[in-house]
């Protein structure tokens, strides 16, 4: 069955209201939080695709390139994160480690199953992220130009 336009605005809706709720003014926290979520699906792509080749199923290294690669982009924004101290609160750490295992594992058997509805749900998931993300962005151009060097 498929999600309607007002469903996805409640669950989105809800997820932001958890996500201030637990992060407000923590966005180095929210931020860790965002990416941690946003790898998943990239690992979960290459799995599905290790088990197709494994299989013999499917040989196409070009795709397993380009997920490698969007995971290293993905893992660069979370060294940042953790080196701004965004995990430094255990809970934080546990939290989404747990989430992660769970979406991770959901995340496999959706791209088993149709890789195009995967694709346009993990879209969808990554809205979330994109206000924090652009705020954030905002704010650290802001703070370098008011923490440079004086002319």
């Amino acid at each position: 069955e498929k999600i309607n336009k007002k469903e996805r605005r409640e669950i989105k809706d809800s997820v932001t209201k958890i996500l201030d709720t637990l992060y407000h003014d923590r966005d180095y926290a929210r931020s860790f939080v965002l990416e941690t979520i946003a790898r998943v699906p990239y690992f979960a792509f290459i799995s599905v695709l290790h088990m197709y080749e494994s299989f013999g199923w499917w040989r196409r290294a070009d795709y397993l390139k380009v997920h490698f690669a969007e995971s290293w982009n993905k893992m660069q924004h979370l060294l940042i994160m953790e080196e701004l101290e965004g995990n430094s609160w255990w809970f934080d750490r546990f939290l989404i480690q747990h989430i992660a295992i769970f979406y991770h594992i959901m995340t496999v058997y959706m791209y088993a199953l149709s890789p195009r509805m995967t694709l346009k749900y993990i879209i969808w998931i990554f809205t979330l992220q994109w206000p924090l993300s652009l705020s954030l962005s905002l704010a650290h151009t802001c703070f370098l130009d008011s923490s440079g060097p004086s002319s």
